[in-house]
């Protein structure tokens, strides 16, 4: 069996985080390892709030055009994680009832910010997160830590790669306690926790942050066999 320093290794994928190509598109909310700006935020308004296309699908996006409005919506009440502004527009993250992640520019005036309030506690943290093809648990831990952990897949919904027993597999454990809204881990030998610079190079390492109702999460792409990650934003089940 290879080990997860192998498996990272022979890994060819190269990962790059969801990015803003040129200020003008939104796919997502930045590299954690970065500490970007998130805030979490609810749809408001009538009837149905179109996602708004960015210069990849239009150079001439994102704009107040019907030609700019994409086929995805939300509606009033809808929970969103909010990134980067742009004129009138602010990127956003929406995740569905089946952990589908949708993330695109949305009218500003759609959008209101959650009023701030005090750090997540330890509890605010607790339960199983799921996205596409990845299962988080968290549990109390002894003191303030948590105790963490996941599986993610790569071609688990390809009905030809589980016939050919083709999946790749990945998994997180750490135990650790947050800081205010985040925190960050490296593995070690035998999954030992480790501050992420106590990690080596091939070493998986992790970062999460609690935004709204959601669990943003994040990784290195050393965290199980190729083209694994555990990025993605997170719904508790």
């Amino acid at each position: 069996m290879l080990s997860r320093s192998s498996c990272a290794a022979l890994a060819t994928f190269v990962f790059a985080a969801p990015a803003f190509a040129d200020g003008r598109d939104c796919t997502g909310w930045g590299a954690l390892s970065d500490n970007p700006k998130v805030e979490s935020g609810k749809v408001v308004g009538d009837g149905r709030i179109n996602f708004v296309k960015g210069a990849m699908d239009d150079k001439g996006c994102p704009a107040d055009t019907a030609a700019c409005k994409r086929k995805a919506f939300l509606v009033a009440g809808n929970s969103v994680v909010l990134g980067a502004h742009l004129e009138k527009f602010v990127c956003a993250t929406f995740v569905n009832g089946k952990g589908i992640e949708t993330s695109g520019w949305l009218p500003a005036a759609a959008v209101t910010v959650d009023a701030g309030g005090a750090p997540p506690a330890a509890k605010d943290w607790v339960g199983t997160w799921v996205r596409e093809e990845a299962t988080i648990k968290i549990t109390p831990g002894a003191k303030d830590a948590l105790a963490i952990s996941g599986d993610a897949t790569h071609g688990a919904q390809d009905p030809d790669r589980v016939k050919r027993g083709a999946v790749n597999l990945g998994s997180i454990a750490a135990k650790i306690a947050p800081k205010g809204d985040a925190l960050s881990f490296a593995m070690g030998d035998d999954d030992k926790t480790l501050a992420l610079e106590k990690g080596d190079e091939l070493a998986c390492k992790v970062w999460m942050r609690r935004v709204g109702p959601y669990l943003l999460v994040d990784d290195n792409m050393n965290c199980g066999g190729n083209n694994v990650s555990f990025r993605g934003t997170y719904a508790r089940k």
